[in-house]
């Protein structure tokens, strides 16, 4: 296969390029648009079906083209592909569900020999998230490219077309082959910071609550107050980060809704998925970039599709045009600046929707012998401003990493404590704010009863008043205090628990919470019980037996006495 790239001026010159590049029949044509009205896309299309009627066609607008290597705007890019052993064919649909989509696709254009499909897809009128999903049931061994279209960051309306539409929400471009080599890859290389979270309230791509907090807090508690109140301008610089289906995956902030305080990305997050702040470390996504393409790469390709996010163009700046100059080193590409990038992971058999990364698909017929030069075409200046960031990104990457270190070894602390221990944090005033599992066990009362609650919920009336002035006086001098208490469950029974309060502070000296870890020791108390009952119990039977002895004693004594004396009696008697 061959790919010509044309920037489009007018139909002669587009006629004269077909002709002198002698573009047959059997090709792709992708038209990349930046700033082109519906109209005028329309013409173009016409104009090609009218030079190549039997050409498979793909219309998209852009927010931005990639042509070569480099960005280009306010153009219209016409990518052909010729292929010489592999069928193109084209299908697009509107306003139609995703069940029929698959129906038809499946009945009329999907073979045994089906290798790639390339999809545009219309951002505001296609869920392209759940549809890629939908596909990777259905063809999971078909690789699948593209993105959804732009609009020049206008954020208002995109256009998709195809060879018998005109505007469409989502256009195929189908390859079956034999021989096509088509193989996907893809760069983010975004760096995490701060702890994992849980998204605990979501709907789509919409999240409402982050470790049951809304979110808004969560962005203003770790982003600081100015990111917060221009979240659409500051917050898409920090993507929430999470992985799924073996890809990692970015989300970057596209609304936000002060009413309901939640934010909207571009793309789907699930409930329950645990997620990271994102950040860009240009040192580092350029070193992972070379390293990645000097390891992989050492012959040229016929073609290489270019899908990158809008985002990403707007986080990384200039870097993005020295990224695709190097990728351009595979072979000649094209593409453009998507609303979201189609990816086709070959581990997992799996489609994704991803954000602020840039995927690209390398394409052979044949296999090429001609080795790849990686030489930097861009100039390379280090400034201060550069060292700068990279020292700040390197300290925030390297804090982030022993918070994680210290977050890890404190979760496995605290789940080797609640194997064995009955847990609880309590407020200043002795209110419970957290219970593990064994209390709720061992006490009976479930941790929403108990949450809110004073510890007293639990104490028992048989404990002394002074053990609990002991305590308190103890550990608000700062102190731990050590004791066994009685306590009693919800349904009346007593327990007892070996007992540890301690007074935890913050870094500036301030109160923060109580922390108890308990060990209940009912057993050994009521062993302790059994015992005294039983030595009790032996220490009057002795005191019983020796009181009998002892009468006995008495009596035997006072029968020796008089039989002492009788027979003293009757020794006189004989004796006179």
């Amino acid at each position: 296969m061959v790919l010509f790239n044309h920037t489009y001026k007018n139909y002669e010159q587009l006629e004269a390029f077909i002709v002198n590049n002698i573009i047959g029949d059997n090709v792709l044509i992708q038209v990349f648009a930046s700033k082109c009205s519906k109209e005028n896309l329309a013409l173009i299309k016409d104009q090609l079906k009218s030079l190549l009627p039997k050409s498979a066609l793909i219309v998209t607008t852009t927010a931005g083209i990639v042509n070569s290597g480099e960005i280009i705007d306010d153009e219209v890019v016409i990518s052909f592909s010729s292929f010489e052993a592999s069928i193109v064919k084209d299908v697009a649909y509107c306003q139609k569900s995703i069940n029929e989509i698959l129906e038809d696709l499946t009945v009329k254009y999907i073979t045994n020999s089906t290798k790639l499909i390339i999809a545009f897809a219309n951002t505001f009128r296609c869920d392209s998230a759940l549809l890629l999903d939908e596909m990777s049931k259905s063809y999971p061994n078909i690789v699948i490219v593209g993105g959804n279209a732009g609009d020049d960051f206008q954020f208002k309306e995109c256009t998709v077309m195809a060879s018998e539409h005109s505007d469409c929400d989502i256009a195929f471009a189908i390859i079956d082959s034999e021989v096509l080599s088509a193989q996907t890859e893809y760069f983010f290389n975004w760096e995490t910071v701060g702890r994992s979270m849980i998204v605990t309230k979501s709907i789509g791509s919409t999240v409402y609550e982050i470790d049951h907090r809304p979110i808004v807090d969560i962005y203003e508690h770790y982003l600081g107050k100015i990111v917060r109140d221009n979240l659409t301008e500051y917050g898409i610089e920090y993507p929430l980060v999470f992985e799924d289906n073996d890809t990692v995956i970015a989300r970057a902030l596209v609304a936000f809704d002060e009413e309901t305080g939640s934010i909207t990305f571009a793309g789907n997050i699930p409930q329950g998925k645990e997620v990271k702040f994102g950040y860009a470390n240009i040192n580092h996504i350029e070193n992972l970039n070379h390293q990645y393409l000097h390891t992989h790469y050492d012959k040229k390709f016929e073609a290489v599709y270019i899908y990158t996010c809008g985002a990403r163009r707007q986080m990384i700046g200039n870097f993005l045009h020295k990224e695709l100059q190097t990728l351009n080193a595979l072979g000649n590409s094209v593409g453009f600046i998507t609303y979201g990038e189609f990816f086709h992971n070959r581990g997992s058999c799996s489609n994704n929707l991803l954000n602020i990364t840039t995927t690209f698909i390398t394409l052979n017929e044949k296999v090429h012998t001609e080795t790849i030069d990686f030489q930097d075409t861009i100039e390379n200046k280090i400034s201060k401003e550069d060292v700068r960031v990279s020292a700040l990104t390197t300290l925030l990457k390297q804090t982030s990493q022993e918070l994680d270190e210290n977050i890890l070894y404190l979760e496995q602390f605290k789940k080797a404590i609640d194997e064995v221990a009955i847990f609880s944090r309590t407020n200043e005033k002795g209110i419970i704010t957290d219970v593990n599992e064994n209390f709720e066990t061992v006490s009976g009362y479930t941790r929403a009863e108990l949450i809110g609650k004073p510890h007293s919920i639990v104490r028992h009336p048989d404990t002394p008043k002074e053990l609990f002035a002991d305590m308190w006086n103890t550990i608000q001098s700062g102190k731990i205090w050590k004791g066994t208490v009685k306590n009693r469950k919800k349904n009346g029974k007593s327990y007892y628990v070996l007992t540890e309060i301690s007074p935890i502070y913050n870094k500036d000296g301030s109160f923060k919470e109580y922390i108890g870890v308990r060990n209940d020791i009912t057993e050994l108390e009521e062993y302790k019980e059994i015992l005294k009952t039983e030595l009790t119990s032996t220490k009057k039977s002795l005191d019983d037996k020796l009181y009998y002895i002892k009468q006995y004693e008495d009596a035997v004594n006072s029968t020796i006495a008089v039989l002492k004396t009788d027979l003293s009696s009757n020794n006189k008697c004989n004796f006179f």
